[in-house]
């Protein structure tokens, strides 16, 4: 991922934090796996925003479905009465599905925190003896689809069909509690957890449940060979803070925005005990950036693509084929491609008055039990995040003015470096 090279007109690149955590890999449940990469590949990014930051609002999947339940084919000639019986029908569906959702949201949380040990270990097993609410609005959306389905096949005719079968894929990848291949995968949130040797412990019982199906080629085996090749010398790359406060964002497909490219929002982050943010009276990242020089260090990287399921089926061009009125639709980011890395470290040198300066607030913020960030990774005390992996180790020699930080990942996680996405109306 690269862009030495210009940009096509509808890719963007978003650069994430250094130590925004990764997808799990090799040796941990696939279940986890599927998961975070349902998170990673399908939720839409802002095209207006320059850095890496998902809006955790709206996927991929949910967007298509919801562009397929709103195509209008052209009636032909009906009565006024179906077009209004179809409206109505419509309406329902679209009542049923929010109940349905709040439904299915509510009972996933009960779901992971049921801690009874004989429960069962998928969703849908467990919502029929401890979720009513949710099976009962599941069931009453279904029959709204339905009855859309039969007055649309009487007022759009044969078109239908094909609509139809576009909208059923979608609905198993977006709202299936059944396993269907290629449409949606067995996911789970549990918590894992690693022993002394980096190695995942087993889980006994994975609770799971269904997501879109996303694939990414050979990831695991990709994990599995970095954490194996622990002898691979890194590679390093200099950061120049000065050439980056001169570079745009349009470099990486990002127009309307004069603001300038700094890696990290902000490079330098001081925090107390606890995460609160922290004043330190010395350094100065805008006055000191002269007499800073930063290498990062990486063992291990490749550029990997997002693979979606069968759901994923030429709904444009369905629209064109069957001579439909397209819906309203937004300009977003679909993420294509991901920047992938392990055992990523840094080296940073301090001179002149930038080398007392942080000494001075470095002692004080780490002696008090608080922590710094630096390009996203943490030092010292961990601060929350959903973004942060455990605090990285680190050394301060005061006579060079040479802090070290060491790689931050657990064994079977790599980082999210970067994200490249094609810009889409949906």
């Amino acid at each position: 991922m690269t862009a030495n090279a210009p940009l096509g007109a509808n890719t963007k690149i978003y650069i994430a934090a250094t130590n925004v955590m990764g997808i799990p890999g090799g040796k941990v449940p696939k279940e986890i796996t599927a998961y975070s990469t349902y998170q990673v590949a399908d939720y839409l990014l802002d095209p207006k925003n320059v850095g890496y930051n998902p809006t955790k609002t709206l996927t991929y999947s949910q967007a298509m479905y919801n562009y397929v339940q709103n195509i209008k084919p052209k009636p032909g000639a009906n009565s006024p009465g179906d077009l209004a019986n179809l409206a109505s029908a419509r309406e329902r569906r679209d009542m049923r599905q929010k109940e349905q959702r709040t439904a299915k949201q509510e009972a996933l949380i009960d779901f992971k925190d049921d801690d009874n040990p004989n429960k069962q270990s998928t969703f849908a097993e467990w919502a029929v003896m401890n979720a009513p609410g949710f099976v009962n609005a599941q069931k009453s959306f279904f029959a709204a689809v339905q009855d859309v389905q039969q007055w649309e096949n009487r007022v759009f005719g044969p078109g239908q069909a094909a609509l139809q079968k576009a909208s059923m894929g979608l609905q198993a990848a977006v709202e299936g509690t059944t396993p269907q291949e290629g449409f949606n995968m067995n996911a789970s949130k549990d918590d894992l957890t690693i022993n002394a040797d980096g190695v995942p412990n087993p889980i006994e019982k994975i609770s799971t449940f269904l997501v879109p199906t996303w694939n990414i080629p050979n990831y695991s085996a990709t994990i599995s060979g970095w954490v194996m090749n622990t002898n691979a010398e890194p590679s390093s790359y200099n950061i120049n803070l000065a050439k980056g406060e001169q570079s745009s964002y349009k470099d990486l497909g990002h127009t309307g925005t004069g603001a300038s490219i700094t890696v990290g929002h902000p490079v330098f982050s001081f925090f107390a005990r606890g995460g609160s943010s922290h004043s330190h009276a010395n350094f100065n990242f805008a006055r000191d950036a002269k007499n800073v020089n930063i290498t990062l260090t990486i063992k291990h990287h490749k550029t990997m693509p997002f693979q979606p399921g069968q759901w994923n089926n030429g709904i444009t061009d369905l629209v064109q084929k069957i001579d439909a009125v397209p819906p309203k639709t937004e300009k977003r980011v679909r993420a294509t491609q991901a920047l992938f890395a392990h055992s990523v470290g840094m080296k940073i040198t301090f001179s002149g008055d930038a080398k007392t300066a942080f000494s001075k607030d470095y002692k004080e913020t780490i002696g008090g039990g608080g922590g710094i960030t630096i390009f996203g990774i943490t030092i010292g005390a961990s601060a929350s995040s959903e973004h942060s992996s455990s605090a990285a180790g680190s050394t301060w020699d005061e006579s060079s003015g040479t802090l070290t930080v060491t790689p931050t990942n657990s064994a079977y996680e790599s980082d999210l470096l970067a994200v490249m996405g094609e810009v889409i109306d949906i």
